[in-house]
């Protein structure tokens, strides 16, 4: 499977974004929703009306000309589905009588993971990468492996040291043999792994290797998610 991969400056702010619960780091994968947080960062509790305005500003500002309609479809997503995600993932809480929404004492924010600085600094494609290693244990654990190795590894030999992981840390009904964890990677993680720029994986020749040196270091990524 082949991407269009473009190289990011190194970003080693955005590696603290791995250090954040996956929770987090999912529902934030949404620029609308980053925005919302980043918002209530510098302002700590604000209304509705109040958001809305802003963020539909900050949206506009993006568009060469105006969208009319803009407006009223930012504030329909924000009251049906961005905020009530990020109420879940237990970032904001929304006072009704008030109207007012305010931040939560989230861990990964009462804790300085999660600030203004890191949502700024973080591009879409850097995010995407982030979220789709946090998505599965087994990304994790195949970054980790792909480090050791020096960044490049055949399907089977991946498929090998991934099973030989599994085996020292997981019960007997949990173990999988090597030929079911290759074809798990094949069709599913290392499509997506690839997809995100991270890995490149030739599905003819069955190489895997690392390529998101441009975005992330291979050995402080592995380290971080792990």
């Amino acid at each position: 499977m082949s991407h269009d991969y473009r190289p990011h400056p190194r970003n080693h702010t955005a590696l603290r974004l791995c250090a954040c619960s996956p929770s987090t780091i999912r529902v934030l994968e949404e620029p609308l929703r980053r925005a919302v947080v980043r918002v209530l960062l510098e302002q700590t509790a604000i209304s509705t009306t109040q958001l809305c305005s802003l963020i539909t500003l900050a949206a506009l500002s993006d568009l060469s000309d105006g969208d009319s309609e803009l407006p009223d479809r930012v504030a329909i997503e924000l009251h049906h589905v961005h905020l009530p995600k990020l109420a879940s993932a237990g970032l904001v809480a929304f006072d009704d009588d008030q109207g007012v929404l305010s931040l939560r004492a989230h861990p990964d924010i009462a804790d300085g993971l999660l600030d203004a600085r890191l949502l700024a600094s973080v591009d879409q494609a850097q995010w995407e990468a982030i979220a789709s290693i946090h998505s599965h244990d087994c990304r994790r654990e195949l970054l980790t492996v792909l480090a050791q190795a020096g960044g490049s590894l055949t399907l089977s030999s991946l498929a090998t040291e991934l099973a030989e992981a599994t085996w020292t840390s997981s019960s007997v009904a949990e173990r999988a043999c090597p030929h079911e964890i290759a074809i798990t990677l094949h069709h599913h993680h290392l499509p997506m792994l690839d997809g995100s720029g991270l890995v490149s994986y030739d599905a003819s020749t069955h190489e895997v290797s690392y390529a998101g040196s441009e975005m992330f270091g291979l050995s402080a990524l592995a380290a971080a998610v792990e």
